[in-house]
């Protein structure tokens, strides 16, 4: 195992310690779900980031596309409950972007799981030169460029919240 994909799973352990921590403080205190959204945030980092090491040590297409899509998948949840936990967290009452911003992670959800139209069918290279990782994986489509760039708009939404 590479010393990224080590790395890469260090970060998901800690996500892990996190999500537990938080599961364990809304089970006890229960007043507010505030860490019930941070507990489903960092379980959602944490298979995001073991996705992201089965990457690393992906062999061929196929496999590197199955956990390209596992990211994505892991990320839809990502999104919703990092959106959730920062309406809690700022005690913000707007439910149309809020919707609209839940509905986009459903379809980027159901993309990356039920077609085969966010990656090409072509395996690229990649490189982290500064720790000697190479891999395989698939270059986003004309329609996942589209599912990203969306994601982009709504995150940047979110973190323009707490400015």
């Amino acid at each position: 195992m590479s010393p990224a994909a080590l790395a890469t799973l260090a970060v998901a352990v800690m996500a892990l310690h996190s999500s537990a921590f938080h599961g364990w403080l809304h089970f006890v205190h229960r007043r507010g779900r505030i860490h019930l959204w941070h507990a489903l945030t960092s379980l959602s980092v944490c298979g995001l980031r073991v996705a992201t090491a089965l990457l690393y040590g992906a062999g061929d297409l196929t496999e590197a596309k199955r956990w390209q899509s596992a990211q994505l998948l892991f990320a839809a949840p990502l999104h919703v409950s990092f959106l959730q936990f920062s309406w809690e967290f700022l005690n913000l009452t707007g439910r149309t972007a809020r919707g609209l911003a839940i509905a986009f992670a459903g379809v980027l959800f159901v993309s990356a799981g039920f077609t085969d139209r966010v990656f090409e069918h072509r395996a690229i290279g990649s490189e982290l030169p500064a720790i000697g990782l190479s891999y395989v994986r698939a270059p986003l489509s004309d329609f996942g460029i589209l599912l990203m760039a969306g994601f982009g708009v709504v995150l940047i939404g979110i973190v323009t919240l707490y400015v």
